[in-house]
């Protein structure tokens, strides 16, 4: 997702990778306004997911885009059900 391989696509058609991508930046942002190290997130989720994402209504190996984000900078994640 993070190096261009990847869209985020609705149950529509509709591609929602940019949005996506944006709420990341957001999200990572404020990890860094706020001093935060760790952050937890939702598991499965196709923005949040740590370990699990969905994918065309699957449950797939691998994080979703905020996550990725996150990880990249270092940040320690823990999911959650």
């Amino acid at each position: 997702m993070l190096a261009g391989r990847s869209r985020v696509v609705t149950a529509e058609g509709g591609d929602a990778t940019l949005a996506f991508l944006r709420g990341a930046q957001l999200v990572a942002r404020l990890t860094e306004l706020c001093g935060a190290r760790e952050v937890w997130l939702k598991e499965k989720s196709p923005s949040c997911g740590v370990r699990w994402t969905t994918s065309e209504g699957r449950t797939v190996a691998g994080p979703g885009v905020t996550a990725a984000l996150l990880l990249a900078r270092g940040l320690d994640l823990r999911g959650f059900a």
